[in-house]
Order: C-alpha cells, then sequence, then structure tokens
C-alpha cells in the first residue's frame, strides 16, 4: 500500500480530520513554545464546527503569511475538497511550502 493511500485512509472520515487538525495544533504550539491566537486558531475553531468554507479562509490568509501549520491545513483542505474544490495540484502546492517554511518567525 503507498503512502497517498495510507493518507486517504487517514482522513477519511472528518472526526479523524478534526482530531488529526487539533493534535497537530497542539503538537506545534508545544514544540515551538508559541501562543496559538489568531488566524489559525480561528480556521482550527471553524474547522472543528465544521465550517469548512471559513477555516480554508483562516487557513489561507495564515498560510500566504507564511504559517506552515496554515499552509498544511490547507493542502489537506484542497486534498479532501473540504470547504474548497478538490484540487490536487494546490494540495501539493500547500504542502510543498509547509515543508520548506522555516518553524519559527522573525519577530521585528
Amino acid at each position: 500500500m503507498n503512502l497517498l493511500s495510507k493518507r486517504r485512509r487517514l482522513f477519511r472520515d472528518a472526526s479523524a480530520r478534526s482530531l488529526f487538525l487539533s493534535i497537530v495544533v497542539v503538537v506545534v504550539a508545544g514544540a515551538t513554545g508559541l501562543a496559538i491566537a489568531g488566524g489559525f486558531e480561528d480556521g482550527v475553531v471553524s474547522f472543528d464546527k465544521r465550517d469548512y468554507v471559513q477555516a480554508a479562509e483562516s487557513f489561507r490568509k495564515e498560510a500566504e503569511d507564511g504559517d506552515a501549520r496554515a499552509q498544511s491545513s490547507l493542502g489537506e483542505m484542497y486534498f479532501e475538497g473540504m470547504g474548497v474544490a478538490k484540487d490536487n495540484t494546490q494540495a501539493i502546492y500547500w504542502h510543498e511550502k509547509a515543508i520548506v517554511a522555516p518553524v519559527f518567525k522573525t519577530v521585528v
């Protein structure tokens, strides 16, 4: 079984996706020591409420500002077609941006 098949199975039901995104938020915030607030948190709240269009909009704003968590989340939403049209090209684009994004943002 290839990696793509495993990922599809993992994200098949909405509760598993919601749990996964919540775990990612907690782990990333804890590992980086960053406070979770603003657009990304709003996206997670919207996602948990199953308001996928609003979640995608919140994630997009943060993703465009370089937030790797939002980039990865937006990539998954494109992969699954949740709140956005299913688009594997966009999914790959956002996942690749998340991979190369710096973990820490410099505050000036």
